[in-house]
């Protein structure tokens, strides 16, 4: 028997509800999770496309959280391992659905080709 996954157990698939999990979806909420993040990974998710993450200019990172080198080693490594460490964003997912339909179409267009040029006959005898 094949179990079923609740939505529950799985992690938001767009970027701004990933955002929203990770760090609070008011500004304030951002800001204070962010005051306590070092400032390379603060850094680091603003190079990975989130540009929504930073609320406000003035956000200071922690000054006293910094991850040891190996661990900033491991996240950037994770980060960069297949490019899909984070959800894809609007534009990314645009682009993935015009590539489906372009797809799709060209599957219906060879299948509709093909239906045309069949021939039936239905003649009983």
């Amino acid at each position: 028997m094949c179990r079923i996954i609740s939505t529950a157990n799985v992690p938001p698939q767009q970027m701004s509800w990933y955002l929203d999990s990770l760090l609070g979806d008011v500004p304030e909420s951002r800001k204070e999770a962010l005051s306590k993040l070092p400032a390379e990974l603060v850094t680091l998710l603003q190079e990975k496309g989130t540009s929504a993450v930073v609320p406000e200019a003035d956000t200071v990172p922690a000054e006293n959280a910094k991850l040891p080198e190996e661990l900033m080693d491991m996240v950037r490594e994770h980060f960069d391992a297949d490019g899909h460490a984070m959800p894809m964003g609007v534009e990314e997912a645009k682009e993935h659905r015009l590539a489906l339909m372009q797809e799709r179409g060209a599957f219906q267009r060879s299948t509709e080709q093909e239906w045309q040029e069949s021939s039936y006959n239905f003649c009983e005898h």
